[in-house]
């Protein structure tokens, strides 16, 4: 966790817009970072930052999101509701 702190603050986190955006009909991602009593947070609606992307990267990797993510179909993903 120290880690993603610290690329954080290399990445200028303080400093960013609180919303990231160019278009509307995407993902949305919200980061936040408390310290002591100074907060703060970043709503990234693009993900074409390179600062957030990596800080976003961290943050999957320290929460262990890819057991949830699959990049292969699944045996009932072709499957249609109509069959």
């Amino acid at each position: 966790m120290a880690r993603l702190v610290v690329v954080m603050m290399e990445n200028g986190f303080f400093s960013m817009p609180d919303l990231v955006r160019t278009t509307t009909d995407i993902p949305t991602l919200s980061i936040s970072l408390k310290i002591g009593t100074v907060k703060k947070s970043v709503l990234d609606k693009n993900g074409l930052s390179k600062q957030l992307f990596e800080i976003e990267r961290l943050i999957d990797s320290a929460g262990g999101t890819n057991r949830w993510v699959r990049s292969e179909p699944t045996e009932h993903s072709d499957k249609t509701i109509n069959q």
